[in-house]
């Protein structure tokens, strides 16, 4: 709190945050929002939830529209949606408005408030009538509420829908899960806890997915953070995260805040709901229920990637190679997990008739591109912004090649001498090239090919180069890589690159360290995993 961000908070006026809760703020575009609110002048109820002839009040979506840069209230959200019989929140659009999920909850026989999610489908410019997740989702035992929308980046144009839930398996009060739209048994799939990474002993509530970057955002009182339930942002999907980062003060403070959203084209803009003081006037009202407020980052970084995807002319030579870009190819979009240095993959998408591409990526992240085309290696380029104090545009050339047919040298390849054991330098080397080749390229299999030079008989070199050649394999293994993708083979002195010897028969110790070496040879693709030898990429 004593170096906050540069972050605005306006409170909403009092047409739109009443004397009541208010939840659930999402935008149907920049100017207009829908929320969850009781629109009542009566501020207490003397209810008897056990009397059936009593009128309970319930909460309804409404509208809010922005006009001359202030917010006012229009009314309930048109449609089946708002009910009289039940509570009405959390209503959110899919990312293509073809889809709209809300949740409605009533209290059941033990007089428990429980809460199902819904979802209304764009038919031929006509909404239909809302119809219940399932009973895979809805577990009449427990709540299902809160429902946010993802995206499965390993699976193109699959669904991900995230919601809140205190189901047994959970790891304790309120959980995020996740579920799925099976496409062909028509129903959402089991639901899958998001896991430790995100979920704790305590509340996991409100998520949000901005979908330009895949982040997630969501409330919790289990991570550290100022007090109540705090927002925090991690980066990737369904059980798949980066660490959790609290938002700071002052979009967080010691009192609860939740529900955090962003404008859909101005990512410095948002709203959040909390029951923080209220400043009026300069005048402090103090702490309320939970109401709207729309903030604004002051501070905020925006970069944008701006890629090439290119390949060369192999039958050209010299310095005068055309670059020509690949078009419509894929390329994947990660970030870096600091915890133990992988990749969580962020975006899948193709670049254009031109071989571009553009991404939208954060400050202080490390990331990782990487391009695929048929019949060519994959690339990988790093990115990082951590150093990116100002907003603007990245470059980013990548250049992929097509397969080789001949075997490729490992360089910086030793071992101990006359010893099939690897050294600490070849180790080194191993991790920052060919393990790394290996671990983007997951599809190829490949052989391991150790030579020697003409010191020592031809059947003691042939036995030394196997094990060297078996040496890495095993290196490999211990790293990760799939078995079935490598095999090991030693060729002794039998393929020489250079002399052994000098023409006047005298030792020729340059030629034989050019012999002494470790290549590799891609063999095919793995099928089922088998390798599926193939000269013709």
């Amino acid at each position: 709190m004593h170096s906050p961000s540069k972050v605005a908070i306006e409170h909403l006026p009092e047409d739109i945050n009443s004397s009541h809760v208010e939840s659930s703020p999402f935008y149907i575009n920049d100017s207009t929002i829908i929320y969850g609110s009781l629109k009542t002048d009566q501020v207490t109820f003397d209810f008897n939830p056990r009397d059936s002839s009593a009128d309970e009040p319930f909460r309804k979506i409404y509208v809010a529209v922005r006009d001359s840069e202030i917010w006012k209230d229009d009314g309930e959200l048109p449609g089946f949606y708002n009910s009289n019989s039940a509570h009405t929140l959390n209503g959110v659009y899919s990312q293509d408005k073809s889809r709209f999920y809300f949740t409605r909850c009533k209290r059941n026989r033990q007089n428990k408030v429980i809460c199902a999610i819904y979802v209304s489908f764009l038919n031929n410019g006509i909404w239909t009538e809302p119809v219940s997740l399932g009973t895979e989702v809805n577990d009449p035992k427990y709540t299902s509420t809160q429902p946010a929308i993802g995206l499965n980046t390993q699976k193109k144009g699959e669904e991900i829908i995230y919601f809140v839930s205190d189901r047994e398996g959970g790891k304790g009060g309120y959980d995020i899960w996740y579920t799925s739209f099976d496409n062909r048994s028509k129903t959402y799939k089991t639901p899958v806890n998001l896991g430790t990474k995100i979920n704790t002993s305590g509340d996991e509530v409100t998520p949000y997915v901005d979908a330009q970057t895949q982040t997630f955002y969501f409330s919790s009182d289990g991570w550290q953070g100022l007090g109540g339930l705090d927002i925090f942002k991690s980066i990737g999907g369904m059980k798949k995260w980066t660490h959790p980062v609290n938002l700071g003060y002052p979009v967080n403070s010691n009192y609860d805040d939740l529900y955090y959203v962003l404008s859909p084209s101005n990512k410095d803009i948002g709203m959040i709901v909390s029951n923080r003081n209220v400043t009026d006037n300069g005048m402090n009202k103090g702490p309320c229920c939970d109401d709207i407020f729309e903030f604004n980052i002051l501070d905020a970084v925006r970069l944008n990637v701006k890629g090439f995807l290119y390949e060369t002319d192999s039958t050209q030579k010299g310095k005068k190679l055309a670059m020509m870009p690949v078009r419509r190819k894929t390329y994947y979009f990660g970030n870096e997990n600091a915890e133990d240095s992988t990749f969580i993959p962020v975006s899948t998408s193709n670049t254009d008739e031109t071989g571009h591409f553009n991404l939208i990526v954060s400050p202080r992240q490390e990331y990782r591109i990487t391009a695929r085309k048929e019949g060519y290696l994959y690339e990988s380029v790093a990115l990082s912004t951590m150093n990116k104090t100002r907003s603007g545009d990245i470059s980013i050339d990548i250049h992929i090649r097509s397969i080789p047919e001949t075997p490729l040298l490992l360089t910086n390849i030793y071992y101990e001498f006359a010893s099939p054991l690897l050294t600490a330098k070849a180790m080194a080397a191993l991790d920052t090239t060919f393990v790394i080749f290996m671990l983007i390229n997951v599809d190829l299999g490949v052989e391991i090919r150790s030579h020697t030079d003409a010191i020592g008989s031809d059947d003691a070199n042939m036995t030394l180069s196997q094990k060297r050649a078996e040496s890495v394999v095993n290196y490999l293994v211990a790293k990760g890589i799939n078995a079935n993708r490598l095999r090991a083979k030693g060729f002794g002195e039998t393929m020489p690159v250079a002399p052994n010897t000098k023409p006047d028969g005298r030792d020729n110790p340059k030629g034989r360290q050019l012999n002494r070496r470790t290549e590799f040879k891609i063999l095919g693709k793995m099928r089922d995993g088998v390798i599926r030898e193939e000269t013709d990429f």
